[in-house]
């Protein structure tokens, strides 16, 4: 009696030890998650810094553009007033040459 329960105790001992291994790989594996989890993070907030960056470059650019169209189109409205008045003058001209 005393041999088997000598025997349960050192299965028991042997059961305890896979035990504890089994957790302590699961501990393991558990921190290398949140290693990897912390650089996917700062990974993220990499990105998230550099679309921040093209999208101000990009706002920059259209505010640029929008700029450049506004002076093309001022420009065009002052030329053709100037041709308009060109040829107010050419008319009153032509009206007092009659």
């Amino acid at each position: 009696v005393e041999q088997k329960l000598q025997l349960q105790h050192q299965q028991q001992s042997s059961d305890d030890i896979e035990i504890r291994a089994k957790l302590m790989a699961l501990n393991a594996e558990a921190l290398e998650c949140r290693a990897v989890a912390v650089q996917l993070q700062q990974e993220a907030r990499m990105v998230l810094s550099k679309a921040a960056e093209i999208e101000k470059l990009a706002n920059d650019e259209l505010d640029q553009q929008k700029l450049e169209m506004k002076e093309k189109q001022q420009e065009k409205e002052r030329n053709r007033a100037a041709e308009l008045e060109r040829r107010v003058k050419l008319e009153e001209e032509r009206q007092r040459l009659k």
